[in-house]
C-alpha cells in the first residue's frame, strides 16, 4: 500500500510538514517545522480518488532524543536525558503509553550540560520487570503544553548492583558467576549478557555468536542471589549489558537492562609488574592473545566502567587531584590523581606477551594501580576496561644483588695438589 501522509495540527487546516510516501506502513516525515511539546493528528490521504483525513492516531513531539533505559524501584532514582527544548521548568514521569496515567509522580529537570538533564525519579510505586513510558511536559506546571510520550521505554531493574569477582574480573569463560544486589528476585528470574538486552526479540534463549551469552537462572544461597553466566562464546575485551527477565521462560514480561554493564578481561600477568612515578616507564610484560598495536592501556585507581556502564570515564592523564571517596583496594589516603597517560601496546621485544610505555610522573609511589585496557584503541566501539592486571608503582626499583665472584677450580684444584705434595714430603 503506498499514499501520503501528512501530520496537521489539531487547531490548523493546513499541514504543518511536507508529504511523506506511506511504504510498507511506515513514512519517514520531516518535522522540522514542528513545535517541540505539541501534538499533531496523523493525517492520510490514500490517492486521487479520495481527500485527506484523519487516521485516529496523534504524533507527540518530545525534544527528547535519548534518555537512561531503567530506573531502580528507589525514591531518590538518578535518572538523566538529552532534550532539545527542555528547560528546568520541565517535568518528566513514567506513565502508560500515552502517558494518560502517571505510574510515578512528576519530577522537575535540572541541567548537566547544554543539552543533558538529570532529575531524581520516586520509582517505588512501580513494579519491577516491567517497562513504563517516559513522559515529558516541557513547561511543566503550566498550562500552555500538554505532556506526552517520549516513545522511550523504561525498565525497572530488580537487581540494583553487583559484587566484583574474588579475582577481580570476569572473562570470556565458563561459569562466571555475579554476585547480584536485588530487590523482589526470584528463583524464576534469568540473566544474561548481551550488547543489548532487546535485539533478539522476548524471552529468546537463541545466542547469536559472541553477541549474548545463554540464559542463566537466578540462585539464592541463603544470603546473596547469584547467576552463572556462560560467557566463552563473547568477545575477550568486550564490554556487555546485564540483562535480566523477571519471569524468565514465561511470557508476562521480557527481558530488560539493567543498567550494569560486564567488562571482559583480555589480559592477564605473567610475573609482578613495577614502575616508577616518572615518564617514560614501560608496563608489561603481560598475556593477551586479542591485543594489537591498535589496542592502548593506561594505569588507573579505578577502569570506567568498573561497577557499572554509566560511571563517566577516567581519561588517561587526569592530573586534576581527587579527595579520596573510594573503598577499593587501590585506595589511596589524602589526595591522589586518578590515572597515567595512555599509550598504544608493542609486542614484548624480549620474548611473549604485550608492554606499553606510559607517562606514569602523576601516580603516587606506594601503590599499585590497574592496567585498563581499550582493545580497538581509537575506535568507539568498545572502550576501555578493568583487566585485572595491577601494577605497583614504587620510589624506587630494587637494586639487584651482585652476582658472587666466580670460582676458578683448576686454580682451587692446583692449590690443593701443591698442599697434598708438601704433606707427603
Amino acid at each position: 500500500m503506498n499514499s501520503s501522509i501528512d501530520f496537521i495540527c489539531l487547531t490548523g487546516s493546513m499541514p504543518d510538514t511536507p508529504a511523506a510516501l506511506l511504504t510498507q506502513m511506515s513514512a519517514e516525515v520531516d518535522g522540522s517545522m514542528l513545535e517541540i511539546g505539541h501534538a499533531y493528528t496523523v493525517c492520510i490521504d490514500l490517492g486521487a480518488n479520495y481527500t485527506a483525513g484523519s487516521s485516529g492516531f496523534v504524533a507527540y513531539v518530545s525534544g527528547v532524543t535519548s534518555a537512561d533505559p531503567f530506573v531502580y524501584p528507589t525514591s531518590q532514582h538518578s535518572f538523566t536525558l538529552i532534550c532539545d527544548g527542555c528547560s528546568d521548568t520541565t517535568q518528566i514521569f513514567l506513565g502508560t503509553e500515552e502517558c494518560q496515567v502517571l505510574w510515578s509522580p512528576r519530577a522537575i529537570l535540572a541541567t548537566a550540560g547544554v543539552l543533558d538533564w538529570t532529575s531524581y525519579l520516586d520509582a517505588t510505586a512501580l513494579q519491577v520487570g516491567m517497562y513504563y513510558q517516559l513522559c515529558v511536559d516541557l513547561d511543566g506546571e503550566n498550562q500552555t503544553l500538554q505532556g506526552g510520550p517520549t516513545g522511550l521505554d523504561v525498565f525497572v531493574s530488580a537487581v540494583l548492583d553487583y559484587e566484583r569477582p574474588i579475582d577481580g574480573v570476569f572473562r570470556a569463560n565458563l561459569a562466571q558467576k555475579i554476585r547480584l544486589m536485588c530487590s523482589s528476585c526470584s528463583r524464576a528470574a534469568e540473566a544474561f549478557l548481551g550488547e543489548s538486552c532487546r535485539m533478539f526479540g522476548e524471552n529468546t534463549t537463541a545466542s547469536a555468536p559472541a553477541t549474548l551469552s545463554p540464559r542463566a537462572v537466578f540462585q539464592f544461597d541463603g544470603v546473596i542471589w547469584s547467576v552463572e553466566i556462560d560467557a566463552s562464546d563473547l568477545h575477550p575485551g568486550g564490554r556487555y549489558r546485564l540483562c535480566i527477565d523477571m519471569d524468565g521462560q514465561a511470557t508476562g514480561l521480557t527481558a530488560g537492562d539493567t543498567g550494569l554493564t560486564v567488562y571482559l578481561s583480555p589480559a592477564k600477568e605473567l610475573d609482578p609488574l613495577t614502575i616508577l612515578p616518572l615518564p617514560q616507564q614501560t608496563v608489561g610484560p603481560f598475556a593477551c592473545e586479542v591485543c594489537s598495536e591498535v589496542t592502548r592501556a593506561y594505569l588507573g585507581v579505578e577502569c570506567p566502567g568498573h561497577i557499572t556502564g554509566l560511571v563517566g570515564a577516567y581519561n588517561p592523564g587526569d592530573t586534576d587531584p581527587q579527595d579520596l571517596n573510594q573503598t577499593n583496594d587501590t585506595a589511596l589516603p589524602g589526595k591522589w590523581f586518578k590515572s597515567s597517560g595512555d599509550g598504544g601496546l608493542l609486542a614484548n621485544p624480549d620474548g611473549v606477551g604485550w608492554v606499553v610505555t606510559l607517562n606514569a610522573e602523576n601516580l603516587t609511589a606506594g601503590y599499585h594501580y590497574r592496567l585498563c585496557l581499550d582493545l580497538d584503541g581509537f575506535d568507539t566501539a568498545l572502550g576501555f576496561g578493568d583487566t585485572g592486571v595491577k601494577v605497583s608503582v614504587v620510589a624506587e626499583l630494587p637494586v639487584a644483588p651482585e652476582p658472587a665472584p666466580e670460582i676458578n677450580l683448576s686454580s682451587v684444584n692446583s692449590s690443593n695438589s701443591s698442599i697434598l705434595d708438601a704433606d707427603a714430603g
